[in-house]
């Protein structure tokens, strides 16, 4: 903060904070007490990016979502000062907030939803309501869908606590780590969603063609398995057949 006015026992003070902030605190010293006031102003460039959603001033409130970033970082500075007048922090300021997290973080976080939402749409074009069958299928999806949010948390701890805190003042790391950790994610989810959706072909083929018999939906669902999920399945019914063959009838 820099010192923008001074008249008798009043000061203003400035931080800029880049193309989008700045802060004022205004501090007034009244015989024994001191009054220290604080607003935030939105520049032009943030208020455009953000379609004037954001307002033109801002008070260091910590909660909320619009500019909550900004807010609560204005927040903690203030506590430093606050601290030297014995005074407590800003009620809610030290809680935790998720706009906390490193800004590569919070992207990396709101990436993540697009792998999900496509292994989302994905199986459940292959769902179907059917007695007998919509149980392992929800079964199938259940399994997998945990395999990806684990491996989406693991993804995203391993970037938030091993490259943002060792890297903490190189940006580019950080840049870097989000845009590999993201591609790799997204790549792994297509695989997992390619495996999960034959997985449940394949469940479907068996309740239409097996155990329960339809010959039109075994016919649509035949023709609905990957090439090489067929020659796999029809591996199996081949040696399935041979069992049978040589099995002993009682």
């Amino acid at each position: 903060y820099h010192m923008i006015a001074a008249k008798g026992r009043r000061r203003l003070y400035l931080k800029e904070h880049g193309p989008f902030y700045r802060t004022i605190v205004d501090i007034k010293q009244h015989e024994s007490q001191v009054t220290v006031s604080s607003w935030i102003e939105v520049k032009f460039l943030a208020r455009l990016l953000t379609l004037f959603l954001l307002p033109s001033e801002m008070f260091p409130n910590p909660n909320g979502i619009l500019g909550v970033k900004r807010r609560r970082e204005t927040c903690r500075e203030l506590n430093l000062l606050l601290e030297r007048f014995r005074q407590a922090p800003i009620l809610g300021s030290d809680s935790f907030h998720l706009f906390d997290l490193d800004i590569t973080t919070l992207s990396l976080l709101f990436f993540f939803l697009l792998p999900f939402l496509l292994f989302l749409i994905g199986t459940a074009a292959k769902f179907e309501i059917v007695p007998g069958l919509s149980n392992t299928l929800l079964t199938t999806m259940a399994k997998q869908w945990s395999v990806l949010l684990s491996t989406g948390l693991g993804l995203l701890g391993l970037h938030h606590f091993l490259f943002v805190r060792k890297f903490n003042e190189q940006p580019a790391f950080r840049i870097a780590s989000s845009g590999v950790i993201g591609i790799a994610f997204l790549v792994f989810s297509i695989v997992l969603l390619t495996r999960t959706s034959g997985e449940m072909l394949e469940s479907r083929f068996v309740h239409h063609c097996l155990t329960h018999f339809s010959e039109n939906r075994c016919r649509e669902n035949l023709s609905n398995l990957p090439d090489r999920s067929r020659e796999l399945l029809d591996q199996r019914l081949k040696r399935l057949e041979k069992e049978l063959a040589t099995r002993p009838v009682h």
